[in-house]
């Protein structure tokens, strides 16, 4: 079977399938080679054919068309022949979200991480509170985050994202505070003085649209039962604007997916 011509995929109304480059691409005409996991799903569970087009993304900003010049399913190569989308071409004005999250019972935080994805979300912290129901052992770090890379991956080819969501490593509640440094922040708890999330949304001045700007956003979701008394007081100090989304009690996962889209939505936010 004679290979097919790159372009014939090029001018197809089919959506071109999406592999992860773990180098950055850079210039048309670049030779990536996949890794193992992603040669394997192209060749064994796509059955993609040499020669046929696909769309390769390096999770900062940069997407390529390629086309499939070796397959090998440990190490197929492609070729991009035309770059989408690139770094410098993103829009430089915007806010890059953190989301500060407790972390909430097992398996929830991974679902969590890919609706960040999805949703485009710069940074996920995982935060170790006062009542922070599971625990991660430093030892078993390097682990969990590689599974959390992987989620990123997965649903960013999924998603169409072109740059992935930062997963960092669990943060103490403290040390997270001291990072936001008197950018935006807010803090979702129910607190006396908190102010619905719909009121701080029609206040909150935003750069005008002919402002060169990037800057950081940083919200806080607490854990089932809310921040601690003290971790309240702390926030309070750092000036931290409290915020409650609405009269029901949500649970962390719902609220942060909540919350996350908002000000995505509102903030115009670049990925």
């Amino acid at each position: 079977m004679n290979a097919r011509d790159p372009e014939q995929d090029v001018s197809s109304n089919r959506r071109l399938k999406r592999f992860f480059s773990f180098l950055p691409l850079t210039t048309i005409g670049q030779r990536v080679f996949l890794q193992e996991s992603e040669s394997r799903h192209l060749c064994r569970t796509l059955r993609l054919k040499k020669g046929q087009c696909c769309l390769v993304i390096d999770g900062q900003g940069r997407e390529a068309e390629a086309v499939i010049e070796t397959l090998d399913p440990q190490k197929t190569a492609v070729k991009t022949i035309r770059m989408i989308l690139s770094q410098s071409e993103e829009a430089i004005k915007g806010w890059k979200i953190c989301f500060y999250v407790a972390c909430p019972k097992k398996g929830k935080l991974d679902d969590m991480i890919e609706k960040a994805q999805e949703i485009g979300v710069a940074e996920v912290i995982p935060l170790e509170t006062a009542r922070t129901e599971i625990k991660f052992s430093a030892d078993r770090m390097e682990t969990i985050q590689e599974r959390w890379r992987k989620i990123t991956r997965e649903a960013a080819k999924q998603s169409g994202a072109s740059r992935l969501t930062e997963v960092k490593p669990v943060m103490k509640f403290k040390q997270a505070l001291e990072g936001v440094n008197g950018d935006p922040a807010l803090f979702f708890h129910p607190v006396p003085e908190a102010i619905f999330f719909r009121d701080w949304i029609y206040q909150f001045q935003k750069p005008k649209e002919s402002e060169a700007f990037r800057g950081k956003f940083h919200a806080f979701i607490g854990p089932e039962g809310g921040f601690s008394d003290e971790e309240v007081i702390l926030a309070r100090s750092r000036q931290v604007t409290m915020i409650r989304l609405g009269l029901n009690i949500l649970k962390v996962d719902t609220a942060f997916v909540t919350a996350a889209f908002a000000l995505k939505t509102f903030l115009n936010c670049e990925e």
